[in-house]
């Protein structure tokens, strides 16, 4: 009688229940984690949490309830400190748990992992203020009604109060949900020029071009114009303003122009070169050149390359980039000095004393005196060509333009990518020049800024039927030149072996 009447007493029943059940449940808890682990699932944290932390804490208010009989009512303040300690922990698993779901292995497209995290901080308030009004109403017995009302009188003063916060709030919500920009691309705002790096409740973040952190109020964006550089493609068109001289063509400006354009890198290549002629200003015509650039993160080093190269490029094609202002040069007699008249590139060719073709060159050309009307861009011999570091100074397979002599600077010849011979000071390109129409056996690209003379075909022939040793050096330099591309396709690679002029 004694045995039944103990085990139809509940107190027994919940022992028995919480000695048996709460091993077995930590045993299957325990396995899940373990799988979790070996899947390296984020869950497993909110798992192990259950298990390590709640789990005790409910079953010891159960035990206190049930197995020892401590009275719950309001006179016990332990078993409401328990049961309120033991909720908040199952509440902090709840929160945990869905906040890990939501981000957690979430596929790129999947809604998981569009939810902006703003939302997800809402839903967690909002979990957490449902949990603690059943709390107080069912353990302190608390009426929710009250602190509905409380809650409201108290949001009616703190909503007065932060005016311009929920202001920024509501900004934060709306540029989640409507999405004109997103972290990673590149906006103007209020005169600020910035990279996203975060979106929250209240800012919004921007790293600057200069490393500078700049914080944007919500706020600000429902006030301001916002333009985002990197939507709705992240390829860019930067569009650049030039003026050049009324005494320039406007076609030839434009084929100056086309050539810095195709040598400027990181441009789309599948689209077309665009260059306009938009103005007849006080001082310039005006043009625009529209670079449709890879990416707007490196707008800034794509523009630098382009104007660094107009500038050798206009001289080159003899184009002027006028100045805006009146310059007056007085003198008592004489002209300007010009460093690019004949007499002067013709002393700065025979100077170059560790030549052997430098004093035919320049017997010539003070000969002919000057060759200023000879036709194209290269309109002369006796005028210095400068190239800014990596323009090209000719291109394998096309047409030579004349036998190239390097005043200063270094320059590489390559073929297919491939280093064939360094040019210095004193050394020759365009030798094929030489053989007729041949084509030019090398790309010569600027290592340096290069000052160099293109000396014409016509001129490098007489030069070849009075000088004997100066055709055999020609030709000896064709030759080796040959020798070490020949070398270079052989060995499938560069030859370190293969320089000389």
């Amino acid at each position: 009688m004694l045995g039944r009447e103990i085990l139809s007493e509940p107190w027994f029943r919940w022992g028995v229940l919480l000695v048996v059940g709460f091993p077995l449940l930590v045993l299957v808890v325990g396995e899940v984690v373990a799988r979790l682990e070996r899947r390296n699932s984020a869950l497993v944290g909110p798992v192990r949490l259950f298990r390590s932390v709640f789990l005790p804490a409910l079953v010891a208010v159960l035990f206190l309830e049930n197995v020892l009989d401590v009275d719950t009512g309001d006179s016990n303040p332990v078993i409401q400190v328990l049961s309120t300690l033991a909720a908040i922990l199952g509440l902090g698993v709840l929160l945990s748990l869905v906040s890990t779901y939501i981000k957690a292995d979430a596929a790129p497209s999947s809604w998981r992992a569009r939810a902006p995290r703003l939302f997800i901080d809402i839903a967690r308030i909002t979990l957490f203020a449902i949990g603690s009004l059943l709390i107080l109403n069912n353990i302190w017995g608390l009426s929710i009604t009250g602190a509905f009302a409380a809650l409201g009188i108290g949001g009616l003063v703190i909503g007065l109060a932060l005016q311009d916060t929920l202001a920024s709030l509501m900004g934060g919500i709306a540029i989640l949900s409507e999405k004109p920009f997103s972290v990673g691309d590149w906006i103007d705002v209020d005169g600020v020029e910035g990279k996203v790096t975060d979106i929250n409740w209240r800012t919004v973040r921007l790293r600057t071009r200069q490393e500078d952190l700049v914080v944007v109020p919500n706020i600000v964006f429902g006030n301001q114009l916002v333009v985002n550089n990197s939507r709705p493609e992240i390829e860019h068109v930067e569009v650049i303003s030039l003026g050049f001289s009324y005494s320039d063509p406007p076609n030839a400006v434009k084929e100056m122009l086309t050539e810095v354009v195709e040598g400027t890198p990181n441009l789309m290549a599948d689209r077309p070169i665009d260059i306009r002629c938009t103005s007849y200003d006080d001082f310039s015509v005006g043009y625009e050149v529209w670079l449709h650039i890879e990416s707007y993160d490196i707008m800034p080093a794509v523009r630098s390359h382009f104007m660094t190269r107009i500038w050798y490029a206009a001289k080159r094609y003899g184009i002027t980039i006028p100045f805006p202002i009146r310059t007056l040069h007085h003198y008592d007699a004489g002209v300007l000095d010009d460093p690019d008249a004949p007499d002067r590139v013709q002393r700065r060719v025979r100077s170059l004393a560790e030549s052997s073709l430098a004093d035919p060159v320049a017997d010539e050309l003070e000969r002919a005196a000057a060759l200023a009307d000879q036709p194209g861009p290269y309109a002369t011999s006796s005028r210095l060509l400068r190239f800014g570091a990596g323009e090209v100074l000719q291109i394998e397979g096309t047409p030579s333009k004349g036998l190239g002599i390097i005043l200063t600077g270094t320059a590489v010849g390559l073929r297919d990518d491939d280093e064939v011979v360094t040019l210095k000071r004193g050394d020759v390109f365009g030798e094929q020049g030489m053989l007729g129409s041949k084509p030019n056996l090398l790309t010569i690209r600027a290592l340096t800024d290069v000052a160099a003379i293109i000396v014409p075909g016509g001129m490098v022939d007489g030069i070849a039927r009075t000088d004997f040793g100066f055709a055999e050096e020609i030709s000896g330099i064709v030759q080796r030149r040959r020798a070490a591309v020949d070398r270079i396709q052989l060995a499938g690679g560069s030859d370190p072996t293969a320089f000389g002029r």
